[in-house]
């Protein structure tokens, strides 16, 4: 093996590596990472008296060739990190020089939204995740495509969840359905968190697209097998994996030519049956 690439992973859920985004990241960065002769291993995130150790100096001294940060928080630790001479690569980040990857999350929300709008839809409202890179771009699409298509933008209709968080989906959509004109069609920031919208929308004894659409974010495999199939964009999580490895093997095996350009991933709308057509007078 020519040397070994660390993993720093953590995540705002605290679900670990069983988190499907990053697992599928993770998944496609050792593929590529092994049959580039390198091996990986996970940083220890544990703080107390016998591992005291930051992700730094657990990098020096296990002698690392580099470290993916695939994680969605940033604290002194990492900010150390980043001003070190290590090679850094990132997904869906915006930090200064690492190598980053990113998810085409501004074409992919636009193409949601010329989806829905297609089929009649002009009162849709949007629970979005926390306030980040990732969250705001999405946001920033949804805004343009109601502005293109002269549609009212309803604050009401914005209104910010978290990732992954199926009890605080649930509960903004019940807060969504009591408005007194309440949308016809729901974005989810991801298909985890439109479990919660689809159980509060079917507690209301609503059916799905026939009473209210919805649409997720992800492309998650087990939410692309229920009905009906719900309306998603697809992000190419093994590709970016895969794509962040091939960068970092490059900037090690050749640290003069390290680009710290970011590399976009097309995403791809699913249309599934989730969003119905509506007919507005």
């Amino acid at each position: 093996m020519k040397g070994t690439i660390g993993i720093i992973h953590s995540d705002e859920s605290k679900q670990g590596i069983t988190h499907d985004f990053f697992a599928s990241v993770i998944e496609g960065f050792r593929q590529e990472c092994n049959e580039n002769n390198y091996n990986i291993a996970f940083l220890n995130s544990i703080r107390d008296e016998k591992n005291k150790d930051t992700y730094l100096e657990q990098i020096k001294e296990n002698g690392y060739a580099g470290v993916l940060i695939a994680c969605s928080e940033t604290n002194a630790e990492i900010e150390e990190l980043l001003s070190s001479d290590i090679i850094v690569g990132t997904v869906d980040k915006d930090y200064e020089r690492v190598i980053n990857v990113s998810s085409d999350n501004t074409e992919g929300m636009k193409a949601l939204m010329e989806h829905i709008i297609s089929n009649g839809h002009k009162k849709i409202a949007i629970i979005t995740g926390d306030d980040n890179l990732v969250c705001n771009m999405r946001l920033g699409a949804y805004i343009k495509a109601c502005e293109m298509h002269d549609i009212k933008i309803d604050d009401d209709y914005i209104l910010r969840g978290h990732f992954r968080d199926i009890d605080k989906a649930y509960y903004l959509t019940e807060k969504l359905l009591k408005l007194p004109v309440a949308p016809t069609c729901i974005i989810y920031s991801d298909d985890y968190a439109a479990i919660g919208g689809i159980n509060a929308i079917h507690s209301r004894g609503l059916e799905i697209p026939r009473h209210i659409s919805v649409a997720g974010y992800d492309g998650n495999l087990i939410m692309s097998q229920l009905e009906p199939r719900l309306t998603t964009v697809y992000q190419d999580t093994g590709k970016m994996g895969r794509s962040v490895a091939k960068r970092m093997i490059e900037g090690i095996e050749n640290p003069q030519n390290v680009s710290y350009s970011t590399e976009i991933v097309a995403t791809t709308l699913r249309e599934g049956h989730s969003v119905g057509r509506v007919y507005e007078f």
